[in-house]
């Protein structure tokens, strides 16, 4: 997931990321298969405060 991430095209699509709801409501998420990165994002990074199985990245 973190070599997927890194791939500039990858990084483009993260500032265009889905809204997450819930708890994490006000974070991003992205998906890559059955994995999430959960992040944030500022006008020049991303934060990735979680990778994980979407079956249990929000736990």
């Amino acid at each position: 997931m973190l070599k997927i991430l890194r791939n500039s095209r990858c990084r483009k699509k993260l500032f265009l990321g889905q809204p997450v709801k819930g708890q994490f409501k006000g974070l991003l998420k992205y998906r890559v298969g059955n994995y999430l990165a959960i992040y944030t994002k500022t006008k020049s990074e991303v934060l990735i405060l979680r990778i994980g199985h979407r079956k249990n990245v929000y736990k």
